[in-house]
């Protein structure tokens, strides 16, 4: 920029030009299938997974709301538990067993036998879709509980716009995940568009 000029197109086609894995803008298209294929509470630390949804709940807030603000201190809670075996069968309503839920944790194929659908549940339950924020104090009562404990407890304690979009369901599984993934994205890639690059600026 000292050389060609602190200009904001500069910046952008600098950023634009990165090649690395690290140091480049992915297209929108790109982005949609990492946002709603990979693992982010894994991926990320716990304070950047915090982070989106922040700014996502902040942007789905309108003139209507009481407040704009975030109060300070949310965590990350899982709709569909890290711990989920005792609470919430498979999509087929099959309820695994111990052996087979610890089985599963050495395995990475998501394929039709009983754990294929473990695998692709553990990848699915840490991906954006199935992350929301909570207060500390309404994360531990529901913790690892069933979903209508939840959904109840969102309804009576929790005012975040996320939340309540999360008690809109009569349910919640692989599918209900992959629904929001989908539906968030719509928010995030207005948050966070690639740079374009301005014509009118010398």
């Amino acid at each position: 920029m000292d050389s060609q000029g602190w200009t904001k197109n500069v910046l952008i086609k600098f950023f634009l030009d990165q090649k690395s894995d690290i140091g480049r803008f992915p297209g929108d298209s790109e982005f949609e299938t990492q946002w709603i294929k990979q693992p982010l509470y894994k991926v990320l630390p716990s304070n950047r997974s915090r982070y989106l949804l922040e700014e996502i709940e902040k942007l789905k807030r309108t003139k209507f709301h009481e407040v704009s603000e975030l109060v300070h201190g949310l965590t990350v809670e899982h709709i569909l538990p890290q711990e989920w075996a005792d609470h919430w069968p498979l999509a087929d309503g099959t309820k695994p067993a111990l052996d087979q839920v610890q089985t599963a944790e050495f395995l990475t194929d998501e394929d039709d036998s009983i754990f294929g659908n473990i695998v692709r549940r553990n990848r699915l339950k840490n991906t954006i879709g199935n992350l929301t924020l909570l207060t500390q104090p309404l994360n531990s009562s529901v913790s690892n509980g069933p979903f209508t404990a939840k959904v109840n407890a969102l309804k009576n304690h929790s005012l975040l716009v996320l939340n309540k979009e999360i008690t809109t369901n009569t349910s919640w599984n692989e599918t209900s995940i992959l629904n929001r993934s989908k539906e968030l994205f719509r928010t995030a890639v207005s948050i966070w568009p690639i740079p374009q690059l301005n014509s009118e600026e010398d």
